[in-house]
């Protein structure tokens, strides 16, 4: 079944691909993690040490 998202341009949801999510999708659940900082949804295998940010962002951030 297909979700209506609205425009693309209010959506600011998007995983690491840059594929629009719906609301329902953009939780961090047993499909993957919503990072903190930059707010895209990864892998569970992408995220970080610290629990709530993505590799990337941990690296960017040093932390």
């Amino acid at each position: 079944m297909w979700k209506k998202i609205g425009y693309e341009w209010e959506v600011n949801q998007r995983d690491n691909e840059g594929n629009t999510l719906c609301d329902s999708c953009m939780v961090t659940n047993e499909n993957g993690c919503v990072c903190a900082a930059c707010g895209c949804k990864y892998p569970e295998q992408m995220r970080g040490g610290s629990g709530t940010l993505c590799i990337n962002c941990e690296e960017e951030y040093d932390i």
